[in-house]
């Protein structure tokens, strides 16, 4: 949510992989500076490309 708004919804079966994670979160257009997307530790964004 930006501004109490849903800027990036998405619904899909099953468990997060990698490959999806990645196409979601470089979708986020509407990020300002100071914001961020929260990770856990889900093994999905351990890979390189989603730390960076």
């Amino acid at each position: 949510m930006v501004n109490n708004k849903l800027t990036a919804p998405i619904g899909f079966n099953g468990s997060c992989n990698t490959v999806l994670f990645q196409a979601w979160v470089f979708l986020i257009k509407e990020l300002n500076p100071g914001k961020g997307v929260i990770m856990d530790n889900a093994s999905c964004h351990k890979s390189k490309r989603s730390r960076e």
